[in-house]
């Protein structure tokens, strides 16, 4: 048997939830704290609760409310359908959303203020194609380059530099001359 509900409580720490059913206003019928329904529970499991007021299908096995099973969800009236287009997304409470445009060819994080997101991979990361940073870069570790290298402002260096060819103002440190040296103690002048 299967019945439309709505989620009425939600309980983290057991994954139980009650689901209310049929007409409020001749007297909607609760199911005690039940599962919800995932779409992986093995070794690949997903954790998604749902939201109090999300509606629901409840299916209910030989019409018994004691094992009924809330499955999937229905957009309604409190949680309406949030797109409208072919961009595929995942938005949660907090406003965090996660989506991907097969029309334009584009995937996106989009994180509230103040969140943080993390990678950790011990065998590394990855990435082909341009990078842009808009902001602060921090790097614990060593930065090996294996082109050119611009910078277009100052920098700042509190260790020593190693190279094998220097050239400021378009003079090479190794190669370039000085006019107008003498012999003691003078100073010599620029190089030419």
């Amino acid at each position: 048997m299967l019945r439309l509900g709505k989620v009425v409580g939600v309980d983290l720490t057991t994954a139980l939830c009650e689901v209310e059913f049929g007409d409020p206003e001749e007297g909607a019928v609760s199911t005690t704290q039940i599962q919800w329904g995932v779409i992986r529970a093995g070794e690949t499991i997903v954790w998604s609760p749902p939201s109090e007021g999300e509606q629901v299908l409840l299916f209910c096995p030989d019409g018994d409310l004691a094992q009924a099973i809330p499955f999937g969800a229905l957009y309604s009236d409190q949680f309406p359908a949030p797109g409208n287009g072919a961009r595929e997304f995942v938005r949660f409470g907090d406003g965090a959303e996660i989506g991907y445009d097969p029309d334009a060819h584009h995937y996106d994080i989009t994180l509230p203020g103040g969140a943080t997101a993390r990678i950790e991979a011990d065998g590394g990361v990855s990435i082909k194609g341009d990078v842009s940073i808009e902001g602060k870069l921090d790097v614990s570790g060593n930065i090996a380059t294996e082109a050119d290298l611009s910078v277009a402002g100052d920098a700042d260096v509190q260790g020593e530099v190693t190279a094998s060819e220097v050239t400021g103002g378009g003079k090479h440190l190794s190669s370039h001359t000085h006019s107008g040296v003498t012999s003691g103690s003078g100073s010599s002048g620029p190089p030419s």
